[in-house]
């Protein structure tokens, strides 16, 4: 039928934020599907989230956690923006979520899978 056809092509960008909870979807992406948000709007919606919602354990990604399994969102912030959230989680609970879901830190693992010792670098 004439006039019931699409005006114009979804970018493969915009059903990527279609795909997101509504409350992420007020965020800008950038080129590379990265949430670009601030500190203080990460920790609002980490807030907000009900629980679904956790911080990936190097602050650079969120993990949502659906029936489907986790989606991986990796986010456009800055260093320090990064570290400020980082430090808030551990002053309030301790720890930093891990995607699993559960409680306690991830174990960090290499390439071989023999445990790792990480050492953070403070570029500041």
């Amino acid at each position: 039928m004439r006039g019931t056809e699409p005006t114009a092509l979804c970018s493969e960008a915009q059903h990527f934020k279609l795909s997101l909870p509504y409350y992420l979807q007020r965020f800008p992406l950038n080129r590379k599907n990265e949430l670009r948000i601030d500190a203080e709007g990460l920790r609002r919606v980490l807030q907000e989230a009900g629980g679904e919602l956790s911080l990936y354990e190097d602050g650079r990604a969120l993990v949502f956690q659906r029936e489907e399994g986790a989606l991986m969102i990796p986010l456009d912030i800055g260093r320090r923006d990064a570290r400020e959230v980082l430090e808030g989680f551990q002053g309030d609970q301790g720890q930093v979520p891990n995607p699993e879901g559960s409680s306690g830190l991830t174990r960090k693992t290499g390439i071989d899978g023999r445990e790792a010792t990480v050492v953070q670098i403070k570029y500041d």
